[in-house]
């Protein structure tokens, strides 16, 4: 019979959780083990996400849990960890989790991770320069637009004061 796991959908109460069974002593490998391979799995179909991952491997790790490197490397690959990433701190973040539980990935897997890191800087760059463009055609725009106002006014109190000079004159006469 597989025992109930808890829910794991709210990684800071889980994470107060395994520090208290670790503090008590009553923090299993095997359901260490059970936990981290069930949050990885919801990680990997999107129903977690990298960071709330990221905040069980530092629960755990800082419980003092230590899996088989043979069993984290097959896990991150299951993960694809660079597709699921929602912001630019996911994967620093998944790392240090990796670290608190004393995994060092393979170079590949750091390569990939630094490749990836890179790619969401640049995009990044590229999103804060369009809206810097954005803004500043929004300027122009507004400054263009400004110019026309004041153009009609101008041209708009010209006349006026053409009419105005027209009428003296009519009454002059």
């Amino acid at each position: 019979a597989r025992r109930q796991l808890p829910d794991i959908s709210n990684s800071r109460v889980l994470g107060d959780t395994i520090h208290a069974l670790a503090h008590a002593g009553a923090l299993e490998p095997g359901f260490a083990s059970e936990l981290l391979e069930r949050a990885s799995q919801e990680a990997a179909t999107g129903s977690l996400t990298l960071s709330d991952l990221s905040d069980l491997m530092s629960a755990l790790g800082s419980s003092g849990y230590r899996p088989a490197p043979s069993a984290l490397t097959p896990m991150l690959r299951a993960l694809d960890p660079w597709s699921k990433a929602g912001s630019s701190a996911d994967l620093p973040a998944l790392l240090g989790g990796l670290a608190r539980l004393g995994y060092a990935p393979e170079d590949s897997f750091l390569e990939r991770t630094i490749e990836q890191l890179q790619q969401q800087q640049v995009r990044q760059l590229q999103q804060q320069r369009q809206e810097q463009q954005r803004q500043d055609q929004l300027q122009q725009e507004q400054q263009r637009q400004e110019q026309q106002r004041q153009q009609a006014l101008l041209e708009q109190q010209k006349q006026q004061l053409q009419e105005e000079a027209l009428r003296q004159q009519q009454q002059q006469q």
